[in-house]
């Protein structure tokens, strides 16, 4: 009898064990007197961020409905959180510093999701860094027109990240792409720094990132957009490039410009091809190592011009110097465009 009376105790204490409440989630409220957004995993790891402040600070469980405050990067305690109340919607608890003193009140609320079907754990969904972007302060330049939108450069962190913003009374799936596109970028940025203070720690300043759009050309149909960046975000070299893509100009979907060239040339354009020849013809006047990293090119990018179409190789980081773009007149990349490149060619170069 006491044996059973044991086995029945440990598994109501095991019942009540699996029924805690978890914080796993996304949450934002004040710590005491400050914005703060946060986010657990399922094993209970966190992060969360003040949004006065550019930092992440890591929350590491140590105990029951407690976490170990550290700075990203690093091992040091920073303080701690005790969570005296989970429950679906809110989290209630204390902030101490690292010596247990200062409780400074926690109080936050649930926030959604934004991909609540991927599986992925709560600090890498999207909609973590969505407060954080929402109140970073941006500068927005002069209003201009082209091709009939009124625009303007926004920009932020002095000017490092820059993007294209339409100035319309209604957004338009264009003007959502094209913020979702700075966003993005925004977002990339937190994220460099994060991941490398927290690949390398007491790297807190070892990184770098730029990044910039700008409209280059507008038809009645599809807009072109510049981009340029430079990042070192920790890896073996740093990376960027400069490029440019097309939207559609109702939708604001990102389009694919090989879809306007006729078999074979949507696939692979080939060194040996006659688009090839044409397209690595300007590089036999360079220096050899050059002309022999653009004929192992691993694929062309083009967008269109009211001059033509421009084409740049994508080459290894090493010949990244090697690298310019080159434009071909309408009337010789007409052959190799299938109707939907000859519509737009009429619409770039309307004769």
């Amino acid at each position: 009898m006491p044996r059973l009376v044991s086995l029945l105790t440990l598994a109501l204490l095991s019942a009540a064990v699996q029924a805690s409440p978890s914080p796993a989630g996304l949450w934002q409220g004040r710590i005491g007197k400050q914005d703060a957004v946060a986010c657990f995993n399922a094993d209970g790891s966190g992060l969360y961020y003040y949004l006065k402040h550019d930092n992440d600070l890591v929350l590491n469980p140590e105990g029951h409905n407690t976490w170990r405050e550290e700075s990203l990067g690093s091992a040091r305690l920073t303080g701690r959180w005790t969570l005296n109340q989970i429950s679906a919607e809110t989290l209630e608890g204390d902030w101490t510093t690292s010596k247990g003193k200062s409780a400074t009140p926690i109080r936050l609320a649930r926030l959604a999701l934004a991909d609540k079907s991927s599986g992925k754990d709560a600090c890498s969904d999207a909609a973590f860094l969505q407060p954080r972007l929402l109140a970073l302060p941006r500068e927005a330049g002069a209003a201009q027109d082209t091709g009939g939108l009124r625009w303007q450069e926004v920009s932020a962190f002095k000017g490092a990240v820059s993007g294209v913003r339409l100035i319309e009374t209604q957004p338009s799936p264009l003007g959502q792409a094209l913020e979702k596109r700075l966003d993005e970028s925004l977002a990339a940025r937190f994220e460099c720094r994060a991941g490398v203070a927290d690949r390398e720690p007491g790297s807190r300043d070892m990184w770098s990132f730029e990044s910039h759009e700008k409209l280059l050309h507008v038809s009645p149909a599809f807009v072109v957009l510049a981009w340029q960046s430079a990042t070192d975000c920790g890896g073996a070299h740093p990376d960027g490039g400069d490029g440019a893509v097309v939207l559609d100009r109702r939708s604001g979907t990102e389009l694919k410009p090989e879809n306007w060239f006729k078999p074979p040339y949507a696939r692979e354009i080939s060194a040996g091809s006659a688009l090839g020849k044409l397209l690595i013809a300007p590089y036999r006047k360079g220096e050899p190592e050059c002309l022999e990293a653009v004929r192992q090119s691993f694929g062309w990018v083009s967008w269109p011009t009211p001059a033509g179409m421009v084409f740049q190789p994508g080459v290894a980081h090493v010949a990244i110097g090697c690298v310019d773009q080159h434009t071909l007149p309408w009337k010789t990349v007409a052959p190799f465009l299938n109707d939907q490149g000859q519509q737009l060619m009429r619409e770039f170069a309307p004769r």
